[in-house]
């Protein structure tokens, strides 16, 4: 069994999470395999920050998609990550100005194991009962999200 403590360098206060982190479990219609899922997501933006609403609703979508999606939970979280980063590239081949770099993290507990995605250059510490795991690929974890087709995602397990 897993306690998870989320510490994202932004946080806004000790007693709010901040508003690009979204934490889910399965809802009542959850693809087969999807029941007992614990979902974590955390979208970070290297350069511009768009409206919060935004935000929450990309989490939101990639939430569904994932629960959504029946097979292996890096599946699903692949499916995911392609679905934040569609949204990224939509918003980005529309508007003016600096374009929207997504950060992903993604975690889901399913029987009791952690996997973890990024996609960007980002770094995850599990701090287990004998051990410190430090997830992390900056060679190969491309620049983020939001820019091609195609989301690089790297994956993790603990």
């Amino acid at each position: 069994m897993f306690d998870i403590h989320v510490y994202p360098l932004q946080y806004p206060s000790s007693d709010q999470l901040p508003d690009n982190f979204l934490s889910s479990t399965a809802p009542r219609r959850a693809a087969r395999g999807r029941e007992d899922d614990q979902l974590i997501l955390l979208l970070g933006y290297a350069n511009a920050q768009p409206a919060i609403e935004i935000t929450q609703k990309i989490l939101k979508e990639a939430a569904a998609i994932y629960f959504g999606t029946s097979g292996t939970a890096t599946g699903a979280m692949t499916k995911a990550a392609e679905t934040v980063n569609l949204s990224l590239l939509r918003i980005n081949q529309k508007k003016e100005g600096p374009a929207l770099l997504g950060l992903l993290q993604l975690a889901v507990i399913r029987r009791g194991m952690l996997y973890v995605a990024h996609c960007g250059p980002l770094a995850t510490l599990v701090l287990g009962n004998e051990d410190v795991k430090i997830f992390t690929d900056t060679d190969g974890a491309g620049k983020g999200l939001g820019f091609s087709r195609t989301a690089l995602v790297r994956f993790f397990q603990a």
